[in-house]
């Protein structure tokens, strides 16, 4: 299995895992939306903003970014039907 750029692909259910975060909470729709629209890399950075400006939490800020970022991967690695999967199990609960 490759990702494209010469590396192994992460078992679905690890990124499933690492991702749940992202998918749950008050920032859900904007991560949701940073990984369906960047690459994991671009995921990351807009996720880490946005939720650092808005919290001023870095922590919560780091942890929701690498949820993010893995939430990006689902799509680059298993496709966007995959993708759309995770992203449809997303709430706005806190």
């Amino acid at each position: 299995m490759s990702n494209g750029k010469g590396g192994k692909k992460r078992p679905l259910p690890w990124l499933q895992a690492e991702s749940a975060a992202a998918r749950t909470g008050k920032y859900s729709a904007a991560l949701v939306e940073f990984a369906s629209s960047k690459r994991p890399s671009g995921a990351y950075d807009a996720a880490r903003e946005h939720v650092f400006l808005d919290s001023g939490d870095a922590a919560l800020a780091e942890q929701l970014a690498k949820a993010c970022r893995w939430l990006a991967v689902i799509r680059r690695d298993y496709g966007q039907a995959a993708f759309e999967h995770e992203a449809s199990a997303a709430t706005t609960q806190p």
